[in-house]
């Protein structure tokens, strides 16, 4: 029937529930996770594709960077007509309407003879729109909700040895939303940011064992009006 989770599922190389009790890889995290791997785009012809499901409709395209192949790209562009579906459906005096768009990046490139750089982008916006109960309005409830998010992420990877391998990340992510009533009043806003370095290394000592360790330095930012 469609995602509306901001990632577009076409793009996704492996997804996977890790439900605890597994190696710590990630910051402040001990329980369950959702992890999400974006695949490479073709690194053998550019191509093109167009998908259309029961919440949106979606682009894809991809192909091979420079003459040697020796990196990919792949852009994904989505919007939701989910809200007028609901439109259509609902009960009279009960409009609900529930709408989203969102973009995503990733290059890829070799840089012989053992390195590798990437670069991911990630943005979306949602909007809520509802019209409240006309018999029993209320100035609390919100009738227009919105959210932006932007993430980036930038790694390099250095491969010394074939049973070596060094990786480190630098991510930036953004959020923003607000909340109106149905007088067009503030219900809330706010937001946050988040600055983020990882370093990782894996050593593969035989087929039965590899050695793993890493490090992270995370800068967080939030603020928030609940308005008056």
């Amino acid at each position: 029937g469609g995602s509306i989770a901001m990632v577009n599922g076409d793009i996704l190389d492996s997804i996977a529930l890790l439900n605890g009790s597994y190696p710590q890889r990630y910051g402040n995290r001990l329980g369950a996770e959702v992890d999400f791997d974006v695949r490479e785009g073709s690194r053998e012809r550019r191509q093109a594709r167009v998908g259309v499901s029961a919440t949106d409709a979606s682009f894809v395209a991809e192909g091979p960077m420079g003459a040697t192949k020796s990196g990919s790209w792949l852009v994904s562009l989505r919007k939701s007509y989910l809200e007028y579906i609901l439109d259509k459906v609902s009960e009279e005096g009960d409009d609900f309407g529930f709408g989203y768009s969102d973009v995503q990046a990733k290059l890829v490139k070799d840089v012989p003879p053992r390195h590798g750089l990437d670069l991911s982008f990630v943005a979306g916006r949602s909007r809520l729109d509802q019209t409240p109960d006309p018999q029993e309005p209320d100035p609390g409830e919100v009738t227009d909700g919105r959210n932006s998010a932007v993430f980036v992420n930038l790694g390099w990877r250095f491969a010394p040895s074939n049973t070596l391998t060094l990786t480190q990340h630098v991510a930036v992510a953004t959020n923003q939303f607000s909340n109106e009533n149905l007088n067009s009043e503030l219900l809330g806003d706010g937001g946050g940011a988040d600055l983020t370095w990882r370093a990782d290394v894996v050593n593969v000592r035989s087929p039965h064992l590899t050695n793993e360790g890493g490090g992270q330095v995370q800068r967080q930012s939030r603020h928030e009006n609940l308005g008056d």
